[in-house]
């Protein structure tokens, strides 16, 4: 890795007109601090490429990076950038506030979808970059692998702020001698060992950089809000650090209740319009007399965007033919705005059994809202989020006709996904034919696992608990998730191939916590409560208001509602300390009291060799406290 002030400051020796051409690389011996045999003789650029190499080794440092995520990489490069003499104003509080010693240490842009703050991120980050002042940059983007989710965060901050202060390397390579597997641990423990001690052990700073600015856009699409909120809480500990400290560029979008009437600014709803008016074999002035139908008065932002293009659609049908197209589109286009990350046309159609050919041309008229390459292998994308907003937003349902039931779909994708898993041409013993076991995943060629785990199973291993988690559905006798999980224990070994088994621990957590609700009059499913830790035990309360449900070291009190939706009503902690099997105590037994005013719940360690309860613990349920 060379750094762009390396790969400059190269370039103006290979303008320097010197007596000998060598010469003019080994000037740069001492502004680099490298120590270099001269061979008198050799070309410049071979003396050139010799200097680079002994950089690039000295700067040097193993860490898995999340790609396309910079500002200035291959996915970004064709983005926008503020025109010459705009948004003056806003780029010059930005300015000064990362100038301001005694500034706070993140500067928060937020704005509604379409508003700019992707092109003000880039601005802010080339011209920060430009005057050497650039810590790193990182654009996060929802349903694009590691751009979606903080797994590479801190690893590839670290490597950019390396990059900008060499001094962090030794730092950080110690930390990866002590522990190989740091980038895979705990956001915190990365964060420690990869920045915040580098940064300690620094000397002293690069000229002119008493603070480096880290750009981070769009951190709302960040998967788990519990990974934005440590990234932020993380971060602002670099504020005060000396002889170099931290300042975070934040954008991101308002809550989704926030945009339910602001939604789509006018600018994306003029691209909207201006792809649907230029559709290939349309009238464009018929069309646009379509669109200006839908008045301001009449129709919210996101509706005049999308209905026009989708009322068009439909009405094309024949009336007996409507119904049938509606379900379609739920289902093809349905899947694609749920998706986790963007699949295929190749892909779709192996993942959701639907030819490719009816693939195409149920998507072909949908150019004006997604993104649709030539090429089938290449990612069918939403071109704006506000697409999947205006078609799954609850409140949408009575009135849009389009409407996708977000839940039945994350149902059906968590039925599809094992059953891709489980069939025939899906996951297998030694699904890369190793033959042998103990290749460390490193030694695996890439391309031999992308030809083994083509890109719809890898989705289906990484996604299926999430698409099961969010659908509510319970894991019933002999449906697609309880016969995957009899039958299929080469799931482990395919995450494992994708470098991803540390999820595996989390993922099956996440299965285990689910408890499910019967009917015992007919025996039929009734609810579902979902917890974040396995459940242990249940048990009603005698009126049967009230659910009680043990999980790790906590109590959870349920209130049961009459529309079969379970809410969390409290949280009671205290069963706490380890066991005799070196575990956590975990309540394995609840019960009401007759009158329903007590819980009494037992814990033990879980162990096979302790059969008697370790603690009992009594809970006020009317003031939802500690008994005495």
């Amino acid at each position: 890795m060379v750094s762009s002030k390396v790969k400059e400051r190269m370039s103006w020796a290979r303008k320097r007109v010197t007596k000998l051409g060598e010469d003019a690389a080994y000037s740069l011996l001492g502004i680099l601090e490298v120590h270099m045999l001269l061979i008198y003789g050799e070309w410049l650029q071979e003396a050139l490429e010799r200097l680079e190499k002994i950089v690039a080794d000295r700067h040097f440092v193993n860490l898995p990076i999340a790609k396309g995520v910079s500002f200035s990489s291959h996915t970004e490069e064709h983005n926008a950038r503020c025109l010459p003499n705009t948004r003056t104003a806003l780029l010059n509080d930005i300015n000064s506030w990362a100038m301001d010693k005694n500034g706070t240490s993140i500067f928060w842009l937020s704005g509604m979808a379409g508003t700019g703050k992707s092109t003000i991120a880039r601005t802010v980050a080339q011209s920060f970059a430009e005057a050497d002042q650039l810590g790193g940059s990182f654009f996060f983007k929802k349903g694009e692998g590691e751009r979606g989710n903080a797994s590479r965060f801190f690893s590839t901050i670290a490597l950019d702020l390396i990059a900008y202060e060499p001094g962090m390397l030794p730092g950080v390579r110690k930390a990866l001698d002590e522990d190989s597997a740091l980038s895979e641990k705990a956001l915190k423990d990365q964060f420690q060992k990869m920045i915040l001690q580098p940064l300690l052990g620094l000397l002293q700073a690069t000229p002119q950089a008493s603070a480096r600015v880290v750009v981070i856009d769009a951190l709302d699409e960040c998967e788990r809000d519990e990974n934005i909120q440590a990234i932020l809480q993380l971060l602002a500990r670099t504020q005060d650090i000396l002889p170099v400290s931290i300042r975070v560029l934040v954008t991101s979008r308002p809550e989704l209740h926030d945009l339910v009437e602001l939604a789509v600014p006018l600018f994306i709803y003029a691209a909207t319009v201006c792809r649907y008016v230029g559709t290939a074999g349309g009238d464009p002035e018929e069309y646009l007399d379509k669109v200006l139908k839908y008045r301001k008065a009449t129709f919210s932002h996101l509706d005049r965007t999308y209905l026009s293009v989708l009322d068009h659609l439909l009405a094309a049908q024949e009336d007996e033919d409507k119904e049938d197209w509606l379900a379609k589109f739920q289902e093809l286009v349905g899947s694609i705005v749920i998706l986790k990350s963007p699949l295929s046309i190749a892909s779709l159609a192996r993942l959701l059994k639907i030819l490719r050919r009816k693939i195409r041309y149920r998507l072909d008229p949908l150019h004006s809202v997604l993104n649709i390459p030539n090429d089938e292998s290449c990612p069918v994308r939403l071109l704006h989020l506000s697409f999947r907003e205006f078609l799954v937003e609850p409140h949408q349902k009575a009135r849009n006709r389009f409407w996708v039931d977000e839940r039945t779909t994350h149902g059906k994708l968590a039925s599809q996904c094992p059953e891709l898993m489980s069939n025939l041409g899906g996951l297998r013993q030694d699904i890369c034919n190793l033959i042998r076991p103990g290749f460390l995943k490193t030694e695996i060629p890439e391309d031999t696992i992308a030809s083994n785990l083509p890109h719809e199973l890898q989705y289906a291993c990484r996604n299926w608990v999430s698409h099961l988690e969010l659908s509510h559905n319970h894991v019933d006798d002999e449906n697609a998730v309880h016969v995957f999980l009899r039958t299929h224990l080469h799931w482990l070994e395919a995450m494992s191939l994708l470098g991803e088994v540390h999820d595996c621990n989390y993922l099956i957590g996440k299965v285990l916590a689910i408890a499910t609700l019967w009917n015992t009059g007919t025996w039929s499913h009734k609810g579902t409560l979902v917890d974040q830790s396995p459940v242990m035990c249940v048990t009603f309360s005698q009126e049967g208001r009230f659910i009680a449900s043990g999980s790790c070291r906590k109590i959870k009190v349920w209130e049961t509602s009459k529309n079969v939706c379970y809410a969390t009503l409290e949280t009671l902690e205290g069963h706490s300390g380890k066991g005799s099997s070196g575990q956590g105590r975990r309540p394995l037994h609840i019960a009401f009291s007759s009158d329903g005013l007590v819980i009494a719940s037992a814990s033990g360690d879980g162990s096979t060799e302790v059969a008697r309860d370790d603690t009992i613990r009594l809970w006020d349920v009317s003031a939802m406290g500690l008994a005495p």
